[in-house]
């Protein structure tokens, strides 16, 4: 067992989290957690556990509720639990209902397995909490550590497990409350102390300083030299093919920069949440702290078009290349005529099939800072009436904002789920995003 495994605790949602329904919980204003359970995940946020919930939704199935009143449903917890100093780093839910035959609803394992994707590793000795039989046999056909709470169908459940062919393991813990349960969590297990790099990065001695400067210095002279063929003749090249073809060949320089990054520099990156990327255009909220991520998004997301200040563009052989790219360059000192055209431009962006980044803070923040998140991303993406993507990462940790040194280490990308416009202001929009993002980073293990 990983420490990472031990830091994992899974829970049903309603019954356990938010107060349950026969008639089934339809929309965000019938969602009311139980009393103590937004405080309790709050808590085990703050010991240093990542908290998912898989949940069945099968009022999906049965077209009691849409997937925009789960949503909000959704939002409504996640809301909660951030206001109150925690964090839910992902929800599962299975759309199907109990005759369909899916492998997800449970007590099949699917959504477990889903989990284990986006972990990397087994869920084997993590926590799951629920207050059904469904939650304990799960529990026990993925090794996990079985937890009962009696709100919800818990009392029943209790009964159940005392039943022979109850395939469950006999060693579930029982408690009354979400409470109640986090509380034992807690105490049955430390947390692993998350170290704080900014801080870790001001313990390296001279020596070590120095050869951090001498990789950075090697790393900068192979992105110059790698430059030049891609600005001097594959951008020229590039006015002979469609914008498609012309894009690859261009970014082949930013692959080639995050290549010598992690030679010269050994700062990797991992993606969690690939999947979330919708195939209709969207607009990519991203968190903005380093250089890194203006080099890495143009390879995650192909095509994209980037606003980025227009200066940018007069920087030799990098700009050239960069204004092929179809990117919205406004002039900072104009903010009327920058929103003007963030909009009219992104718009024909979007129009035409091409994704549009925005940096809502505007400009880069310093690792564990946050800036004035700005509306105007989520005006576009009203106006266009495509999703808002919601992106987090830590490469201000490797790659700061200010600094010419480089710190060894893996950069996580954590890719949100699609955010709806429908029946939303921009205001509540941002806030989302921001919560989303902002919660996320804070959540993210050392790696």
């Amino acid at each position: 067992m990983t420490s990472n495994e031990s830091q994992v605790v899974i829970l049903d949602r309603d019954g356990v989290i938010n107060i349950d329904s026969s008639d089934y919980i339809r929309s965000s204003e019938q969602w009311r957690p139980i009393d103590g359970s937004i405080e309790a995940i709050a808590r085990l946020s703050k010991a240093g556990f990542r908290v998912f919930v898989v949940t069945n939704q099968s009022g999906l199935a049965r077209g009691y509720f849409d997937s925009t009143a789960l949503q909000a449903m959704h939002d409504k917890m996640s809301k909660l639990v951030h206001k109150a100093g925690g964090r839910i780093e992902k929800i599962f839910h299975c759309p199907h209902g109990p005759d369909d035959g899916c492998n997800c609803r449970k007590p099949a394992t699917g959504m477990l397995e889903q989990l284990e994707h986006y972990l990397g590793q087994p869920v084997t000795n993590a926590w799951l909490v629920g207050d059904s039989l469904k939650d304990m046999q799960l529990a026990h056909a993925k090794h996990c550590k079985a937890v009962l709470v009696r709100t919800g169908n818990g009392h029943e459940t209790e009964q159940q497990l005392a039943l022979p062919g109850a395939h469950t393991d006999q060693n579930t813990s029982i408690f009354d409350n979400l409470q109640a349960a986090c509380e034992f969590i807690i105490k049955q297990q430390k947390p692993v102390k998350k170290t704080n790099l900014s801080a870790k990065n001001t313990h390296f001695g001279v020596f070590s300083r120095f050869l951090l400067g001498v990789r950075a210095v090697l790393f900068y002279l192979l992105i110059i030299i790698a430059l030049l063929p891609v600005s001097l003749i594959l951008t020229p090249l590039g006015v002979l093919f469609s914008f498609t073809t012309r894009y690859q060949m261009i970014t082949s320089w930013n692959r080639c920069a995050l290549w010598c990054l992690k030679l010269c520099c050994g700062i990797s990156h991992s993606v969690h949440g690939a999947e979330n990327i919708p195939e209709q255009p969207f607009v990519v909220m991203a968190k903005h702290q380093s250089a890194w991520e203006t080099i890495y998004l143009q390879t995650l997301f192909t095509p994209l078009s980037t606003i980025l200040k227009r200066e940018l563009l007069l920087i030799p052989f990098f700009g050239w290349g960069l204004a092929m790219l179809k990117p919205i360059a406004i002039k900072r000192s104009s903010p009327k005529g920058s929103i003007r055209q963030v909009q009219t431009q992104g718009l024909a962006r979007l129009k035409d099939g091409i994704a549009v980044l925005v940096f809502p803070e505007g400009t880069r923040t310093h690792f564990g800072q946050v800036g004035r998140y700005a509306r105007g991303g989520a005006h576009l993406a009203i106006d266009a009436n495509v999703p808002i993507l919601p992106l987090a990462h830590n490469a201000g940790k490797y790659w700061p904002k200010k600094g010419f040194l480089k710190y060894p280490g893996n950069i996580r990308v954590e890719i949100g789920e699609p955010i709806l416009c429908e029946g939303r202001t921009a205001a509540e929009l941002t806030d989302l995003c921001q919560e989303w993002i902002e919660s996320t980073i804070a959540g993210m293990p050392d790696e």
